[in-house]
């Protein structure tokens, strides 16, 4: 059995509008090399669900007409209370379907994919059932076109790469990295009140590690919505940012799952997570006594035994699937 068999089940169904009929369809002709799966969780009776549908469906057919279309295809998991509510919201679908009786398959997906939330589009490796990512919605925002299939989340390092505003002169992520052991990526705007709190109290830690010759760098990821606001808000700061509006924040804030602000990512210079709740890390270590490494056997290097502590070499996403702090105000 393929890995998408395992996830939708042997069958999926779609709609014939001419001949308003439900056909069945095997999943294993999603399987397959280069082949990306999209998992869509939604509900007729969610005004959000019906809202996006139309837009998802729209931007399904521009995928499905593009070069890549053969390789791509979504199929809608319901969390519909009824069958009639079912079929009548996925009569407005172009894709397929899990059949609304295999809800045990339905309420699988879900726990595998954290889905605590709908509308949620999860975007799978077709061949293996590798998660691309969970943030689908997004990818269909920042990507109308689809040219960016397979979607697949570049290097940390890479999305970081161009230019960096400074508060003396502009600069480059190359240039930054040469010089740095440690970056913490910073999401935060103007108008979130949480942010605008711990702003005062990063800048004091940030302040004295640097007083204490650490090679630590932090980086502004804007949320702010004006230009005015972000020059404002970012004029308080002694530290680097990417340009207002810059598409690489979209992406970092893919990466990193990003779904409140304030949020602190912390990263090595290799692009490895160090601490995914930087936020906490200062508030119990305002001091900014770590970062420190030791290595110990078996090649697992911590990231000192303080606030700052250390998830390890297990790279981005293992690292992010070990928790992230989560309050402050929701991301836009």
């Amino acid at each position: 059995m393929s890995a998408v068999s395992k996830l939708v089940g042997g069958k999926v169904i779609s709609y014939n509008p001419d001949k308003k009929e439900f056909c069945k369809t095997q999943t294993s002709c999603f399987a397959g090399s280069g082949r990306v799966l999209g998992l869509y969780f939604s509900a007729h009776w969610c005004p959000p669900c019906r809202a996006f549908t139309p837009q998802l469906a729209q931007w399904y057919s521009k995928v499905k007409k593009s070069s890549n279309g053969e390789k791509f295809d979504i199929v809608f998991l319901s969390s519909d209370r009824d069958e009639a509510q079912f079929n009548e919201y996925f009569q407005l679908m172009p894709w397929y379907a899990v059949p609304y009786e295999d809800r045990e398959l339905k309420n699988e997906a879900s726990k595998r994919f954290k889905v605590t939330g709908i509308p949620t589009l999860v975007f799978i490796n077709a061949e293996n059932g590798a998660l691309i990512t969970t943030d689908g919605r997004s990818v269909v925002m920042d990507d109308p076109d689809g040219k960016d299939f397979p979607w697949t989340p570049k290097p940390v390092l890479e999305l970081l790469s161009g230019v960096l505003k400074a508060p003396e002169k502009d600069t480059t992520w190359e240039e930054v990295h040469k010089d740095i052991e440690y970056v913490g990526i910073y999401f935060s705007a103007h108008w979130c009140g949480p942010c605008r709190a711990f702003t005062p109290q990063l800048l004091g830690t940030y302040q004295k590690v640097k007083d204490a010759g650490k090679k630590f760098e932090i980086i502004f990821c804007s949320s702010d919505r004006e230009e005015d606001a972000y020059k404002e808000y970012y004029a308080t700061m002694p530290w680097l940012a990417l340009p207002f509006g810059d598409n690489r924040k979209k992406s970092l804030s893919r990466v990193f799952d990003v779904t409140g602000i304030p949020t602190l990512i912390i990263l090595d210079k290799e692009g490895k997570l160090v601490n995914s709740s930087g936020r906490a890390a200062v508030s119990k270590d305002p001091e900014g006594k770590g970062p420190g490494a030791c290595t110990i056997p078996g090649g697992l290097t911590l990231r000192g035994q303080g606030a700052w502590g250390g998830v390890g070499r297990q790279g981005i996403l293992g690292a992010l699937a070990l928790g992230r702090w989560a309050g402050g105000q929701g991301a836009p």
